[in-house]
């Protein structure tokens, strides 16, 4: 058990997720910039963005946009020993699973 939290009552549900691929600032702003700009799923995603107040930046040269992407180890805390990995992602799983980053 790498998490530090404990459990919360009745919360012992969740969903498995697999990562299928290095999920960084540069892979996830790398996948967004080569959808089609017209597409359903980058306005989406550009929508998401701006309804969660996520902070973007665009490139006034070629209109890509990068979003950050954070990670860090877990402390131990709460009698657990901590150890796993979390992630701190722009983007809700849905996305990450539509840009073939996570599978569940």
């Amino acid at each position: 058990d790498a998490r530090s939290l404990p459990y919360a009552e009745g919360s012992q549900q969740y969903t498995k997720m697999t990562v299928l691929k290095d999920i960084n600032s540069d892979t996830v702003s790398d996948a967004i910039n080569n959808l089609d700009k017209n597409g359903d799923l980058y306005k989406a995603i550009i929508a998401q963005l701006d309804y969660d107040g996520i902070k973007y930046t665009i490139d006034a040269d070629t209109g890509n946009i990068f979003v950050d992407c954070f990670e860090s180890k877990i402390a131990a805390a709460y009698g657990h020993a901590g150890g796993g990995t979390q992630y701190e992602l722009p983007l809700r799983a849905g996305f990450l699973k539509a840009l073939e980053f996570l599978d569940y």
